[in-house]
């Protein structure tokens, strides 16, 4: 996988393509900009000058056309081969999050119960949290919001380290 990701990337444009790229997406209207490579983008008949702006030809939207679809087809082959190669590891840490998370999200809605009977039997703030029953869904909720840390760390230091593998990152 990492071999198909590099291949990919060798074949995206280069950096004179890529500059031109931007060239092309950004400075044309801008009499201000004054880059070499525009006078070479002239030269090679991509640009024409008008009357202190630069307009883009019929050729230099082909160019600029190929140059998008290139990056459009690293783009999407990219993704496509990123989340193949992390999905079968990161897939099992995902649902334990996820359980996690409801078992979390359960016992809140019960303590939040016990809150709200308690309040209606006339119990102020600190006979609520003083309750044996709500101070114990309180502990489990977060004795369960630690477990969701730690699992939520594993996972991004799975994926991160995915990331550096493949050499998407230095």
């Amino acid at each position: 996988m990492k071999d198909k990701f590099h291949a990919l990337t060798e074949s995206l444009l280069t950096q004179e393509e890529l500059q031109h790229c931007i060239l092309l997406l950004f400075c044309l209207g801008d009499s201000s900009c004054d880059d070499p490579l525009l006078e070479e983008l002239q030269i090679r008949g991509y640009i024409v000058k008008e009357k202190d702006n630069r307009v883009i030809t019929q050729k230099g939207k082909q160019y600029l056309s190929g140059l998008m679809q290139k990056l459009a087809q690293f783009h999407n082959a990219g993704e496509i081969i990123f989340q193949h190669y992390v999905e079968e590891e990161l897939s099992p840490i995902k649902k334990e999050i996820h359980a996690i998370r409801m078992q979390w999200r359960t016992v809140r809605d019960k303590r939040l119960a016990r809150k709200a009977e308690l309040q209606k039997m006339g119990k102020d703030k600190a006979a609520v949290h003083k309750d044996s029953i709500y101070k114990a869904l309180q502990k489990e909720q977060d004795a369960l919001h630690t477990h969701l840390k730690h699992a939520e760390k594993k996972y991004h230091k799975k994926l991160a380290n995915h990331v550096k593998n493949i050499g998407m990152l230095p």
